[in-house]
């Protein structure tokens, strides 16, 4: 019989560590994966119910042991045996089923054999090796463990780099020490520790990268608890994407390259690039963009509908279906159609019908015979119509541009026209929003000016 053995060097491995659930060497130690006690327990047994053997050879204060897990009925209970040195039988408080709900493919089996090698490695640095051997030995200073050579098994020893990312080469590696890798098998994979840990089942979108992440909350089948940390930690990694580094350019390049197709990075939720990037010259992804789309604008799919607005600004522009990646270059600054129409994207602008004109007038007079300083700190006034949300709002403030917008709803009454017009100049004159509390007071000083001016005789 052929099997597969993965060893590693280790002068002591107490048995009972393989034996008693819950107890583990690793419980403190942050650079290994297996720290729950479990797996080492759980995986032999789910390889018995495969018909796989699972035997750990090694050495510990008693002296040199053959473990093998052996399944023996008891009062009508298939139950689990641990059979030493092929002659000494001890019993377990296991059955059969212990662990089926959750330990059930074989690469969880592979994955718990080779991960306390890993562990030695990553912890101690200690060498490991996986080997195809005909028979089980014991070697001195070395524990080992040999599983049954069927192809199962066989197939993840020739994908290794589907399942472990030790031996691979990160195309970028960020100071947190998460790292990115070209993609090994099509859809998306994700590593902590160097075992794979999650994996994008979906087979209707590939992914163009594997991805390494420093830190994640697994469960005891040492998979990823929350999806979300893995869109947090990726959205980060796209955050640290350099303008000084090629491969960070690269990596860029094809996100951008690949904002049409169904991949697992437009599935990232676009809340969190709000919380990584920011206006910045020094994102790989704002060199990526100049060197494939040169000054176009970036304009999502939903406003593709205002392409006459942009042919009429001399405005060559580039349809991005994904809104995450739409999201990234608005935040880092690449022209984009927010920046370029502003709130011609927001508001649906008309021009003041002829029959409206005298109101306005008459409003703006008023205004400005008490405020002189109106037309020098608001630059234009526009008028919209309300769509939506819209439909409470009488006025707006752009205090970027220093503009007005009016509602189409308040054109016809002089008294809301002429508040709305003072409402939004003390916007625009003090920058207060209406959350600040000192706006409050600017408005009460309009009114006590007004009422002294009355009082006054207009003087």
């Amino acid at each position: 019989m052929s099997y597969i053995r993965i060893a590693n060097k280790a002068e002591n491995v107490n048995r009972l560590y393989l034996e008693k659930l819950g107890l583990s060497t690793k419980r403190d130690d942050d650079l290994t994966i297996g720290q729950f006690g479990s797996g080492s327990k759980f995986a032999p047994i789910a390889a018995l119910r495969n018909g796989w053997e699972w035997i750990n050879v090694g050495e510990d204060d008693i002296g040199p042991y053959k473990m093998q897990y052996i399944s023996m009925e008891e009062g009508g209970i298939d139950c689990i045996y641990y059979l030493y040195n092929d002659t000494e039988l001890k019993s377990s408080s296991f059955t059969v089923d212990a662990g089926v709900l959750s330990w059930d493919s074989e690469f969880q089996i592979f994955r718990e054999a080779f991960s306390n090698a890993l562990d030695e490695f990553t912890s101690g640095g200690n060498s490991y090796s996986v080997d195809i051997v005909d028979e089980v030995k014991y070697e001195p200073g070395v524990f080992a463990v040999y599983l049954t050579a069927v192809p199962e098994l066989l197939n993840i020893v020739d994908n290794f780099d589907k399942y472990f990312s030790i031996q691979r080469t990160e195309i970028a590696k960020f100071y947190n020490n998460s790292k990115i890798y070209d993609s090994s098998a099509g859809n998306a994979r994700f590593f902590y520790k160097g075992v794979l840990v999650h994996t994008d089942d979906n087979t209707s979108r590939r992914s163009l990268f594997d991805y390494e992440l420093n830190s994640v909350v697994l469960n005891e089948e040492r998979r990823v608890r929350d999806n979300w940390d893995i869109y947090s930690k990726v959205a980060h990694c796209f955050a640290l994407l350099s303008s000084t580094d090629d491969s960070h350019i690269d990596i860029a390049s094809r996100l951008i390259n690949n904002s049409h197709n169904a991949i697992w990075e437009w599935t990232i939720p676009s809340h969190y690039i709000d919380s990584y990037f920011v206006e910045t010259e020094f994102s790989a992804f704002s060199v990526a963009w100049k060197n494939i789309h040169g000054d176009k604008i970036a304009v999502p799919t939903e406003l593709m509908k205002y392409k006459a607005q942009f042919s009429l600004r001399d405005c060559e522009i580039v349809e991005i279906k994904s809104e995450i990646l739409y999201k990234m270059l608005e935040r880092i600054g690449v022209p984009c159609a927010s920046s370029v129409l502003g709130d011609e994207i927001e508001y649906d602008f008309f021009e003041l019908p002829a029959e409206k004109v005298d109101l306005y007038n008459r409003a703006k007079s008023i205004v400005t015979e008490f405020i002189p300083s109106f037309d020098y700190h608001v630059k234009e006034v526009k008028f919209f119509l309300p769509h939506g949300e819209q439909d409470c709002i009488y006025g707006v403030a752009n205090m970027k541009t220093n503009e007005v917008y009016l509602s189409a709803v308040i054109l016809d009454d002089l008294e809301l026209l002429t508040s709305t017009l003072v409402h939004e100049y003390d916007h625009i004159s003090t920058m207060y929003t209406d959350e600040e509390s000192a706006f409050r007071g600017v408005a009460d000083q309009h009114i006590g000016n007004l009422l002294v001016r009355l009082y006054d005789g207009g003087n």
